[in-house]
């Protein structure tokens, strides 16, 4: 992305998320871990945990953003980044969590 500047606004979001996944990290790898059927997490992918864990961390913690949005984001850049099948996965792993912290929004 030559010439991209972000703004100021979106690098105070990414650099909030960051930090708030790194404090939370092994919070959030408990709860990813808790919804893994009989697989370990570090066998999952690297982009498939980044995306998941920053999901959780949006989902738990930034009550303000669509729950639908959290996790279509996590998928498509699961989709984009990994190898097929791998969104499918983040999904169903990531609504199974949505349950659990919002079941007001996984109906």
């Amino acid at each position: 992305l030559i010439g991209f500047e972000p703004e100021e606004d979106d690098l105070a979001f990414v650099e909030k998320l960051c930090k708030g996944v790194e404090e939370h990290a092994q919070e959030i790898d408990a709860m990813i871990s808790a919804h893994l059927k009989n697989w370990p997490l570090d066998r999952i992918s690297k982009v498939a945990h980044a995306a998941m864990r920053v999901a959780v961390y949006e989902l738990k913690y930034q009550q303000d953003v669509p729950a639908g949005a959290v996790i279509k984001e996590a998928v498509q850049i699961t989709q984009r980044f990994d190898e097929d099948g791998e969104g499918r996965f983040v999904n169903g792993v990531l609504s199974g969590i949505l349950k659990e912290l919002r079941p007001e929004d996984a109906e």
